[in-house]
């Protein structure tokens, strides 16, 4: 992305679900941020 553009992203995760179904949605996430990181997308 250029100079002075902003990108949103959102996640929701529900905090009701069991916690090895919660770790696997958190899991998830943090893979995410890590590849749009890596994409210079963050």
């Amino acid at each position: 992305m250029g100079e002075g553009r902003l990108r949103i992203w959102r996640h929701v995760v529900d905090l009701a679900r069991p916690w090895r179904d919660l770790a696997a949605d958190i899991a998830a996430l943090a893979e995410s941020v890590d590849t749009a990181r890596g994409s210079g997308t963050l």
